[in-house]
């Protein structure tokens, strides 16, 4: 399969999933296909197969199928920023799933492997999370009485946060 095909799949799994106006959680088969084309090559060679899509016909056919797309409404994107940081969506999603994927946590907090694995190591080295390794899969420990960073809120631990997250109050 080629990359625009991994990327159009990706997408009618994505539109598919939104049911409302949050970021859709991302299924396994959306997981296992953002995975594959991080591994597929960016730019892959030309031949006379790929040559023939790059012709002015095949340029006019891709725009009238992006102009017929819908239009993605503002309650559709993701919003601009959020009241959490990704170190704190990171520690979120390890408390709920302590023996995740850090892919899977690259694809529901929306950004990079690894940015993830950066966050993981800072949150681990200020003492935040332990990390134990069992068998080729890592688990992580979440230091709930750890207490926040910033001066304002220090008087609150780690364990304040996702105790409010987990009870959706």
């Amino acid at each position: 399969m080629k990359r625009r095909q991994f990327i159009a799949k990706l997408g009618s799994i994505l539109r598919n999933s939104r049911d409302s106006a949050m970021r859709p959680e991302p299924t396994v088969e959306a997981t296992r296909l953002l995975g594959d084309l991080y591994y597929m090559p960016k730019n892959p060679p030309k031949n006379s197969r790929t040559a023939a899509n790059t012709s002015p016909a095949a340029a006019l056919v891709k725009k009238k199928a992006v102009a017929a797309q819908p239009a993605v409404t503002q309650y559709e994107r993701s919003p601009s920023w959020t009241f959490l940081t990704n170190h704190a969506h990171a520690l979120i999603l390890l408390s709920q799933e302590p023996s995740i994927i850090l892919r899977q946590v690259a694809v529901r907090i929306g950004i990079t492997e690894r940015a993830v694995q950066r966050i993981i190591a800072e949150l681990e080295e200020a003492g935040y999370i332990e990390k134990h390794k069992v068998g080729r899969q890592n688990h992580y420990r979440i230091m709930a009485l750890q207490p926040l960073r910033h001066p304002i809120e220090n008087h609150r631990t780690i364990g304040d946060i996702l105790e409010l997250i987990r009870d959706g109050r």
